[in-house]
């Protein structure tokens, strides 16, 4: 399996192709747009080949001469419109001209977000300039083919189903060296702990919880690993085990996580429709994180599923009103939780 460093020269050396393909694509276009305007040459004059009398340019009487009227100016605009070289469509018209931002924008983002370990990709790192980069292209290639938007509205909707592909860039090297790691050793607990949590990440628990439960097989008293399998459970919608996982937690130590245990079962409580359960469990965490608007939020939302619309727009103005109380580096975590009040506010 390749490492690191073999991944770097792979995409390098991918990123530099790519850049020349789409330079030469261009130039070869432009050729064949040359020999079809012009038509083939015309063989040379010799002194054993004497010139033919000058015919008109266009005989009206001739059909033929229609071919060269105002139909087709009218194809050599639309074929220059549609790229360099004519060739209509996404790969002849958009890839030419946007190509190169999004191939550079690609390299950038590599070399940029790579941790200084080689391993992954480190978070925070080059995704804002790589929105900067990549969105303007792709600003310009919707407004010319509204036809993709429907890419991003079928993104939208099948987001519980697509993988993230920055996730998954972000974590391709430290993925492939805790798979091995545990290849080498199976009775290594730390890296089956670290690749679960990020299969859950991910949003893949299928994947995540076999290596819960193998990590459990060999510390059944970690609390952190009952809570692992908790998380995992819920995502995979079997919300009864997971309540289960997460009261055995908090039994064990109701501090644990800073009430992390009852909001995740506050979640999977909500899941079965059991409202009173969910409001004890969501009170339990506010009062060990009184600045969370994902708590507040929650607690609207166990208001609506009780039938109590006052309660419920109570709730998501208090929500509101605590995000804009947080510190700023609090609201850029629960930046999201917030949008969600506010759009709950107004469709809700």
């Amino acid at each position: 399996m390749a490492g690191p460093k073999y991944q770097r020269w792979l995409c390098t050396i991918g990123a530099v192709a790519g850049i020349l393909l789409l330079t030469l694509w261009p130039i070869r276009a432009r050729a064949e747009t040359a020999v079809r305007v012009s038509g083939p040459a015309a063989p040379a004059l010799t002194e054993a080949q004497p010139a033919a009398p000058e015919a008109p340019l266009i005989n009206p009487d001739d059909d033929e001469g229609e071919d060269e009227g105002p139909e087709d100016e009218l194809a050599q605009m639309r074929a220059q419109r549609h790229g360099y070289g004519g060739s209509p469509g996404f790969l002849g018209g958009v890839m030419p001209r946007y190509g190169y931002t999004i191939v550079m924008a690609l390299a950038y983002f590599y070399f940029t977000s790579r941790d200084s370990r080689g391993s992954g990709f480190a978070s925070g790192r080059g995704t804002y300039y790589l929105f900067w980069l990549v969105g303007p292209a792709l600003l310009a290639i919707f407004l010319e083919h509204p036809a993709f938007l429907g890419v991003v509205v079928l993104g939208l909707v099948a987001r519980p189903w697509l993988p993230d592909p920055l996730l998954y860039l972000r974590y391709l090297g430290r993925t492939r060296r805790l798979q091995g790691e545990i290849r080498v050793n199976r009775a290594n607990i730390t890296a089956r702990r670290d690749l679960a949590l990020i299969w859950l990440e991910k949003r893949r628990a299928k994947r995540a919880l076999p290596l819960i439960e193998e990590a459990l097989a060999q510390d059944s008293n970690s609390l952190q690993l009952r809570q692992l399998r908790g998380v995992a459970l819920l995502q995979l919608r079997r919300y009864e085990e997971a309540v289960h996982c997460f009261v055995d937690v908090v039994q064990r130590d109701s501090r644990h996580g800073f009430g992390e245990p009852y909001l995740r079962a506050a979640d999977a409580l909500i899941g079965l429709g059991r409202w009173d359960d969910a409001e004890d469990a969501l009170e339990h965490f506010v009062v060990e994180n009184r600045s969370s608007v994902e708590g507040q939020y929650k607690r609207a939302l166990v208001a609506r599923g009780r039938g109590d619309r006052p309660a419920f727009k109570q709730g998501l103005r208090d929500a509101r009103s605590l995000y804009r109380e947080v510190p700023r580096y609090q609201q850029r975590r629960q930046f999201a939780w917030y949008v969600r009040a506010l759009f709950s506010s107004v469709f809700g």
